[in-house]
C-alpha cells in the first residue's frame, strides 16, 4: 500500500509539473485564468522544470542498446528523455507540429548516472519558447530550443511511463522500436517545478 501511494504521488507530481498545474490553484491550465490571492506556488511562467532520472545502472552494453527512461504523451504531441546507441536524447513533440531534440555528442559510459532535463521557458506566457538542457552527473551534455511550447496539455488519453513508452510512442525515431523497455534499474524519478 505504501509503495502504491508513494507512485501515486509521484505521478501526481509530475502531472502538476507537466501541465503546469499547481495543487494549490486547481489549474490544469499553463497560465492562471484569474488573479487568485489564495495561490501559492510558481505558475509555469514563473517555472523551471526539471526532471531528475537516477538509473542506478545503465546495462554493460548500454552504448549499443536503445531504451526510454521516461515518456510523457503520444505521437501526437509529447516529451521523452531515451538512450540511443549509448547516446542520451530528448525530444519535444510539439504536437507534430515541430519536434525539437537534444543529443549528447559523446555516448553515456555504463553504470550509475543522475540524468537531468531542465525546461526554462523564455517569457511567461502561454506557448513561449524554452530552452531545454539535459546533464549527466551535473555536467550538461546536449541542450535545444523548442520553438514553441504547447499551451495546455499534450493529451487527455496517453500516459507518463517511466523505463518504457507504452501506448503510441512520443518520438518517431523510435517508432518501429516501441516498447523501448528499460532492463536497468531506475532507482529515482523526480520533477520540480520551481
Amino acid at each position: 500500500m505504501k509503495a502504491k501511494l508513494t507512485l501515486l504521488a509521484a505521478l501526481f507530481g509530475f502531472a502538476t509539473a507537466a501541465f503546469a498545474a499547481t495543487p494549490d490553484d486547481g489549474s490544469v491550465l499553463p497560465f492562471s485564468p484569474a488573479p487568485s490571492a489564495s495561490k501559492v506556488g510558481p505558475t509555469l511562467q514563473e517555472s523551471i522544470h526539471k526532471r531528475r532520472v537516477e538509473p542506478n545502472r545503465l546495462p554493460k552494453d548500454a552504448p549499443n542498446v536503445l531504451f526510454v527512461l521516461y515518456a510523457l504523451g503520444g505521437s501526437g504531441g509529447g516529451l521523452t528523455s531515451y538512450m540511443d546507441e549509448g547516446q542520451l536524447v530528448f525530444e519535444y513533440n510539439l504536437m507534430i507540429i515541430d519536434r525539437s531534440i537534444a543529443k549528447s555528442a559523446e555516448k553515456i559510459a555504463p553504470g550509475k548516472h543522475t540524468i537531468v532535463v531542465e525546461t526554462k521557458l523564455k517569457a511567461p506566457k502561454p506557448g513561449a519558447p524554452a530552452d531545454i538542457v539535459l546533464s549527466v552527473d551535473g555536467k550538461e551534455v546536449a541542450r535545444t530550443l523548442a520553438k514553441m511550447t504547447v499551451p495546455a496539455a499534450f493529451t487527455a488519453s496517453e500516459s507518463f511511463d517511466v523505463g518504457v513508452d507504452l501506448g503510441s510512442p512520443v518520438s518517431r525515431d523510435y517508432f518501429e522500436r516501441r516498447p523501448f523497455k528499460f532492463d536497468g534499474k531506475i532507482g529515482n524519478v523526480k520533477v520540480e517545478l520551481k
